[in-house]
Parts: C-alpha cells; sequence; structure tokens
C-alpha cells in the first residue's frame, strides 16, 4: 500500500519539474566548476542515471488524474524492462473521437506522406495537432504517468493496423521479423506511452515483447489478456546475436513470449532504458502481432529525457567518453 507521505513526496516533486530541475542544475554547477576543476564524465553519466532512478521509481505512484480525481495506479507488468498497464485510460468516447481525426488527417487530400501501405495490407501512422482540446487532454495525462512535462514528448501518433499487417514501423533498428527498440543513447527516448484505441475481437494484434520476464502477482492474474512469462533471454546468446524468431512463432497460442492484447481504452507505459540509461539488447525488444481480421488502431508518444530544441547533453558526454578512450 502506498503511504501518503510518499504520495505528498511525489507530488511536491512533479510540481517541482520533477528530476528536470535537478539535471539542469547539475548542468548549471558542473558549467561553473568546468573552468577550475577537471570534468568527471563518469561521475555525469552516473548523476543522469541516478535522477532517472528517482523519476521512474516515484512517477507511477502519482498515476493519472480522471475526471473523479480518483488516484489510479499503474499494474507492473515486468520488471525487465519495465512495463505498466492501465486500463480505461481513455473512454471508448475518447477513443473514437481520436480514431475519427485520424481517419480524416489520413485521406487522400491529407498530406501523403502520412498513408503507408502495408505488404500484406493497409496500414497508416498519422501525427495529430497537439493544439486540439482532446489531443492536449490526453497528451497532459500521457505526461503525468511519466512525470515528464511535454515539452520532453516527441509528435503524438495514431497508428492503424489492418488484418495482415503486423507493423508500420520507422522506429530505431527496425528488423526484418518486425521486432524493434523504440531508443538508443542518440535518441533519448526513456519511455514510450502506447494507448490502444480499439479492441480486437477476432483475434491477434497483441503487442509483444518476447524477452520481458512477467511478474508473478494477484493483481496481474486477474488482468485480462495478458500472456505468456516470457521467452529465455540466453536463446539469443545461445544462438548468436543475429537470432530471432519469427513473428509468427512469437504471436502463437502457444508462444512464452509476453503478449498483451488490445483492449479500448488501456495504456502501456515501458521503459526504453534502465534507471542507469542504459538500453537492453534484447529485453525491450517488442513488436505488433498481425490482426487477425478488422482493424486496430494505437495512439503512442516518445518521451525523451531532454526538451525539444535542447542538446541531447547525455549522448554528448557518451561520445566524449569514447573518444577520449581510443
Amino acid at each position: 500500500m502506498v503511504s501518503l507521505t510518499a504520495v505528498t513526496f511525489l507530488s511536491s516533486l512533479a510540481a517541482a519539474g520533477g528530476g528536470i530541475a535537478l539535471l539542469r542544475r547539475a548542468n548549471a554547477a558542473r558549467g561553473r566548476r568546468s573552468a577550475s576543476s577537471p570534468q568527471h564524465p563518469y561521475l555525469t553519466v552516473l548523476l543522469y542515471g541516478t535522477v532517472t532512478l528517482i523519476i521512474s521509481a516515484g512517477s507511477f505512484y502519482l498515476g493519472q488524474q480522471l475526471t473523479s480525481n480518483q488516484l489510479t495506479l499503474p499494474l507492473l507488468v515486468s520488471e525487465a524492462p519495465r512495463i505498466y498497464l492501465v486500463e480505461r485510460f481513455l473512454s471508448r468516447a475518447e477513443c473514437r473521437r481520436l480514431i475519427a481525426l485520424a481517419e480524416a488527417e489520413s485521406a487522400p487530400h491529407a498530406n501523403s506522406s502520412h498513408h503507408h501501405k502495408g505488404r500484406r495490407g493497409e496500414a497508416f501512422k498519422v501525427n495529430l495537432s497537439e493544439r486540439l482540446n482532446l489531443t492536449a487532454a490526453l497528451i497532459d495525462r500521457m505526461h503525468r504517468l511519466t512525470m515528464y512535462p511535454p515539452s520532453h514528448g516527441e509528435r503524438f501518433q495514431v497508428v492503424k493496423y489492418t488484418a495482415g499487417h503486423s507493423e508500420w514501423n520507422n522506429n530505431i533498428n527496425e528488423r526484418e521479423n518486425k521486432l524493434h527498440k523504440d531508443s538508443n543513447i542518440t535518441a533519448g527516448r526513456v519511455a514510450t506511452v502506447l494507448v490502444f484505441l480499439s479492441s480486437v475481437d477476432s483475434g491477434g494484434g497483441e503487442l509483444v515483447f518476447p524477452y520481458a520476464k512477467r511478474v508473478d502477482s494477484a493483481e496481474l492474474r486477474r488482468a485480462a489478456g495478458i500472456k505468456g512469462d516470457g521467452r529465455d533471454v540466453r536463446e539469443i546468446s545461445l544462438f548468436g546475436n543475429e537470432y530471432l524468431p519469427p513473428l509468427d512463432a512469437l504471436c502463437g497460442e502457444y508462444s512464452e513470449s509476453l503478449r498483451i492484447e488490445p483492449r479500448q481504452g488501456r495504456a502501456l507505459i515501458f521503459f526504453n532504458h534502465d534507471p542507469m540509461l542504459i538500453i537492453s539488447e534484447s529485453d525491450v525488444l517488442h513488436g505488433n502481432c498481425p490482426v487477425a481480421s478488422g482493424v486496430k488502431y494505437t495512439a503512442q508518444r516518445f518521451i525523451r529525457w531532454f526538451e525539444e530544441g535542447e542538446p541531447n547533453r547525455l549522448a554528448n558526454i557518451i561520445s566524449l567518453m569514447r573518444r577520449r578512450t581510443m
């Protein structure tokens, strides 16, 4: 049970800008010391990781702000990578309105670069305006979950998947079998927030994390549509770094892969880096299982550890460290 003291402390941390203000103060202090003392990039990386740990460890106790102002705690699905689930994050009416906006934006008269034909069906990805009341409210809710301000988010996207189409993807490190990672140190996407805007009654369309380890909890056992406990990550090292099972094998009925069914209004938050901002090569890999029939819609937003228009200082530090060790 979360204590009132913990919630009060975390609420005050969020009101003060969370770990962002701490990072800025640390950068400013490091800049003032640089003229008179040697820099310690390893300590700076440790500071960034420690602050991120504080943010991520406490952020989910804040939950989302519902219309009833009721505190809702996300459900932990996996610890490696950290995956959280929030049921009824959006109402059915909100989901329908977002789908209508996305369909209108993807129409032929709209920007044709937003429309994509998949290999086995049609799908699209569109960027919706953040000035609309609906999208602005959803973006605010997404950032409350991660405790990063909206200025740390990328474009708000809605993605459509049709039958037989497993993935529309321009994410980082796309694989032929459509498993991918959302981030690396350069991209700096500390977290991904994804909301299912529709259910898939005919089956398929799960978000699959083959090597994520499902936690054993009574709450998660009661949650509907959570399948598999996670494959043994050692199978990659046994067969080589290039070994990745085909998507059909990962999404099958008897697969051990962790799979999360699309349910309308359900939100997922998963961290692409560990608390020290190291990205795993295996457990963070994920993909979309093919939709058996019908259509699946999702809304997503990538959350970065640096603001729009600001440099990725952590990537710069690591690049400098690598050059010094060469």
